[in-house]
């Protein structure tokens, strides 16, 4: 009879073959902030999935008006990209973050779309991807 920890390994790796076709998207970092425990990602990026488009959609209307909120939106997207692994995102907001503050507002006007745009696109690869796990 083959042991849990066999099959966990197993699971893990093919897990992160499958998560490399992802642009921007280290399935390690993901699994390492929650200590490696496959359904604790699975949750942590299925609530990601769920709850990040309607941010996305606060901080693209806080751009617009230059709502001194939108350091604070951009800085929580920041964190919640790294944590679920989304590294190349987590980086642009870091960006944009550090901008923002800095009162670089044409830079964030310009960006603040990349940036959606990219999540976005992450969202939809994520839902594809959590699909064809077993």
């Amino acid at each position: 009879m083959e042991d849990k920890t066999a099959n966990n390994d197993r699971l893990t790796e093919a897990l992160i073959r499958a998560g490399e076709k992802i642009p921007g998207y280290d399935v390690r970092r993901g699994l390492a902030e929650v200590d490696d425990d496959f359904e604790s990602w699975r949750e942590i990026t299925q609530i990601f999935i769920d709850t990040t488009p309607g941010i996305l959609e606060t901080l693209k209307a806080q751009c617009e008006e230059d709502d001194p909120q939108y350091q604070i939106t951009v800085h929580g997207i920041k964190g919640v990209c790294y944590s679920v692994g989304a590294l190349a995102a987590g980086d642009k907001a870091k960006e944009l973050e550090l901008r923002s503050k800095d009162g670089d507002t044409a830079f964030v006007h310009t960006h603040t779309g990349d940036l959606v745009s990219t999540i976005e696109k992450l969202i939809v690869d994520l839902k594809a991807f959590l699909e064809q796990l077993p």
